[in-house]
């Protein structure tokens, strides 16, 4: 991890949020498995095939307006 170490040290970092950043990557897959056990989201939800929609109008386009995303057709 010596070459991390001096990558963050290059682009700024301390020495201290260099390790703290090494210590946490090296972690991340422990801490993914804890918050998978304490999180109370549907687990199968990400196995439920996606609905299917209807055709999109040939000569559409999407636009977003307002945060919302609007098909635009001819």
């Amino acid at each position: 991890m010596g070459y991390c170490k001096k990558y963050l040290e290059g682009a700024g970092a301390s020495k201290k949020k260099s390790t703290e950043v090494i210590k946490y990557v090296e972690n991340v897959l422990a801490y993914s498995k804890e918050f998978s056990k304490k999180s109370k989201a549907d687990k199968k939800l990400k196995l439920k095939k996606p609905a299917k929609t209807g055709e999109i109008p040939k000569g559409g386009h999407w636009i977003t307006k307002d945060g919302r995303h609007i098909l635009i057709g001819e």
